[in-house]
């Protein structure tokens, strides 16, 4: 893919470009805003004066400099690089040292578009969105004047033009590594665009970064230092030197310093890469120092220095021959991997009668033998109120809640998804409420492609709802309804956090659609999108299978929840596509729970490397890299700071959840398990320190509850009553079960949320005629599947006498608890 770099002179930029060309992307172009120049006359042109690429200058805006490889400067004078100024104060861009950027083209053989930026920091949203005027911000404006514009809209205008000059562009490369704030603009303008943002040092610990720096033959130079500890005389060290990494690893310890100064702590410039054709040679500089603890250097002269042979010949697949990838899996999920393919985590599985092992020859799946559809009466679609939050449930073509929109006719998916999702935001959504999840059932998977870009347009704020999309069996859909619809919203006045990560990394699969990796409810529990075994990198899935997939698809999930400062997993679902699968996630789980359980179940040890003063003594990471010949080489510190705890002794555990796995007919990219999983955030750092306010309550052998300040969710499994299903009561028995057992938590368990009933079809109709006009009634949210499995019990198979069973996950919203 041919690649535009967004370049600021420092190492972030440059260490994510050489990840770019790494990952088989190509360099075509530079792109850079810097601060504005004073006005004319004051400033004299310098020599070899930047201009317009002649082959086609009709193509880039006056305002846009192109300075090819052949015409761009080989020296810079002072007169030239004091003139212009050294820094903007910018929300969004490094602009110190920018001055010495027009050196680059010659150097690296690639044309450079530079730009000046005339915007401020309008928006200061974590998440952007470009508004109708133009300039990101969402307020209206009441006067006639023409409102400032965001920064932001200097790259569009930037990236637009090189776009325009070179068509063959896809990707832009970026180089955030925490910045929330910067990523999500670049994905605003690149989407805008239609191009793909590549951030491949998204959530990269920065120990790491500083030791690849040097690995990678980057001689990157500390321009500026803004820190506790930092004075002037760490102007010009190298960061990726031994030494200047062990003093900042020194200052990250005592003081705290983010040692790849992703808190400001300094900037930096590259001077030199593997494989250029030359670098930069600075004849003299000089340091400035301000009130503040401030200091910087000023480049008073400097000019291109070749070197002997130039670039050897490689082209840029030179400049990355020190570039190591990262293996797919962390150390913890390798240790799941190595555990479960030992078959050390999960030796048996329990139906309601036997015991058997994972060997057994049999299917473990229940299958419709008669695939008769349901009966065309599927559950009308309700609404159910509890607190802030607003559940809608069953929504499908034949609902009779509210008078439908006529469809066209014939009837197509997309003609069928537009009804559903209008009725969802006109009719059902109040004005006042906001979807945070959504759950797709499709009749069947190959209408994916074809309704996504159609759901994308329902869906054009930032952060929308999480999505969990499967297909089903035509028998456990309305005859003649090919979507199913389940939706949660809450109050619009509850802030909801969420993470929507669009960019292609190596940290997590970037979202394929309109949808969040991730959103928090206002009962505390965060509800994860659906998570498959995509290789973040490439955005394919892994051609690993079987066990492998299952494990990588479960490190997502855990990475997304992490990122969502999420404790401990409250809920925990896998739709699996065929029938093996049943037991690969079922042993996945186990290894995740148990063969890796110093810890219980706590989703993961708190902090990261470097984020808490005594981490460091912890132990550290033992992660492995991958070399340009696909070899393995040992690091020391995890690629995503995640660290082993020496003992495990101290740490808080509770009861492995059960795990429901149920059979669909398939999932998104052919992927053969998709984990559905619902956390729980820390409310404070106290209940971090102390491991989580979380309970639980097991009921049963077959009923498990958890419970936590805003929230509680219980989930048990119910066999048929011998006449061939499962009657309302006995669910509303499970329920106050659950309520009278929930005794030792203050408060119980609250209001009901929602009541999810999976179940194959043909069951949920026996539950339908046996009961009716409960308490939960409205709440109830029916997920007809092929087969159910809770806790490693067979549940649609209907043992213990009658016929098929369910599981149900019921949820509450708890107050002041």
């Amino acid at each position: 893919m041919d690649v535009v770099a967004l370049i600021s002179g420092g190492k972030d930029s440059f260490y994510s470009l050489l990840h770019c060309i790494h990952n088989s992307h190509r360099i075509v172009a530079l792109a850079n805003l810097h601060p504005p120049p004073p006005p004319p006359p004051h400033v004299p042109p310098p020599p070899h004066s930047p201009s317009h690429s002649p082959s086609c200058p009709q193509m880039l805006p006056t305002d846009i400099n192109a300075i090819t490889p052949t015409q761009g400067p080989q020296h810079l004078r002072s007169q030239y690089l004091e003139a212009e100024t050294d820094e903007l104060d910018s929300f969004m861009y490094q602009t110190i040292g920018h001055n010495l950027l027009p050196l680059y083209p010659s150097i690296l053989e690639v044309p450079l578009y530079r730009t000046s930026i005339t915007g401020t920091s309008v928006n200061q949203d974590l998440a952007y969105r470009k508004s109708s005027d133009g300039d990101g911000d969402t307020t209206t404006t009441t006067t006639t004047t023409t409102p400032p514009h965001d920064e932001t809209e200097d790259l569009h205008r930037l990236l637009s033009s090189i776009k325009r000059l070179h068509p063959t562009i896809r990707g832009v490369s970026c180089g955030a590594i925490l910045s929330t704030y910067q990523r999500t603009r670049v994905e605003s303008v690149c989407l805008r665009l239609g191009l793909t943002p590549l951030c491949y040092l998204w959530k990269r610990p920065q120990t790491l970064i500083l030791r690849e720096l040097g690995d990678a033959g980057l001689e990157t130079r500390i321009v500026k230092v803004a820190a506790v500890g930092m004075d002037e005389g760490w102007l010009w060290e190298d960061v990726g030197a031994p030494r200047t990494r062990a003093r900042l690893e020194g200052l990250r310890r005592r003081w705290g310093v983010h040692v790849a100064g992703e808190g400001g702590e300094y900037e930096t410039v590259v001077v030199g890469g593997r494989g250029w054709r030359g670098g930069i040679g600075v004849r003299e500089k000089k340091v400035v120092v301000e009130r503040g603890g401030v200091a910087w250097v000023k480049v008073v002269e400097a000019g291109v220095v070749l070197k002997d042979g130039g670039d050897g010949g490689k082209g840029q697949r030179g400049w990355v021959e020190g570039v190591r990838g990262l293996r797919e899996l962390n150390w913890l999920f390798e240790g799941v991997l190595r555990d479960v393919e030992a078959g050390g985590s999960a030796s048996t599985y329990t139906t309601t009668t036997t015991t058997t092992t994972t060997t057994k020859t049999t299917n473990p799946i229940s299958k419709d033998e008669n695939n008769e559809h349901p009966p065309p009466t599927f559950p009308q679609t309700s609404t159910h109120t509890a607190g802030p939050i607003l559940t809608i449930n069953n929504l499908h073509i034949h609902s009779c809640i509210t008078p439908l929109p006529p469809p066209p006719q014939p009837l197509t998916i997309q003609s069928e998804l537009t009804t559903l999702l209008t009725t969802l935001h006109t009719h059902l959504l109040p004005k006042t409420h906001t979807l945070t999840t959504l759950h797709l059932l499709l009749r069947t998977i190959s209408d994916f492609p074809l309704i996504n870009p159609l759901y994308a347009t329902f869906f054009p704020h930032p952060n929308p709802p999480t999505r969990i999309t499967v297909s089903v069996s035509p028998r456990n859909l309305p005859q003649n309804a090919n979507i199913l619809i389940h939706a949660t919203a809450q109050d619009t006045q509850v802030i909801a956090n969420a993470l929507h990560v669009q960019s292609t990394s190596y940290w997590a699969p970037a979202n394929i659609g309109p949808y969040s990796q991730a959103v928090e409810g206002a009962d505390g529990a965060v509800e994860v999108s659906g998570m498959i075994a995509l290789v973040p990198a490439s955005m394919v899935l892994t051609e690993k299978g079987g066990v492998y997939e299952g494990v990588l698809a479960l490190q997502h999930a855990w990475r997304v929840a992490r990122e969502m400062k999420v404790g401990w997993w409250a809920g925990a679902v896998a739709y699996v596509s065929g029938e093996s699968e049943f037991v690969v996630a079922e042993r996945v789980w186990r290894g995740y729970c148990c063969g890796r359980g110093k810890w219980g179940m706590g989703l993961w040890m708190e902090g990261g490397a470097g984020e808490k003063e005594g981490e460091e003594e912890r132990g550290v990471d033992r992660v492995g890299y991958v070399d340009e010949e696909g070899g393995d080489v040992e690091g020391e510190i995890g690629e995503d700071g995640e660290e082993e705890w020496d003992d495990g002794e101290d740490r808080k555990t509770l009861q492995p959840l059960p795990l429901i796995v149920l059979k669909v007919a398939a999932l998104p990219r052919d992927a053969a398990v998709e984990w559905a999983m619902t956390g729980i955030r820390y409310e404070d750092e106290q209940e971090q320190e102390e491991g989580g306010a979380v309970k639980d309550v097991v009921l049963s052998e077959t009923s498990h509850l958890r419970v936590w300040r805003r929230g509680a969710i219980l989930s048990f499994m119910l066999h048929g009553d011998g006449e061939g299903g499962v009657g309302a009561d006995a669910i509303s028995r499970a329920i106050e079960q659950a309520r009278s057992g929930s005794g030792k938590v203050s408060t119980g368990v609250g209001e009901i949320i929602s009541v999810t009933v999976y179940c194959r079809g043909r069951d949920f109709w026996e539950l339908q005629k046996k009961g009716g006009g409960v308490e939960w009634e409205g709440a109830v949210r029916v997920v007809a599947v092929d087969g159910v499995w809770w806790g490693g019990r067979d549940v649609s198979g209907g043992g213990g006498g009658g016929g098929g069973g369910v599981a149900v996950v019921v949820r509450f919203l708890r107050r002041g608890g």
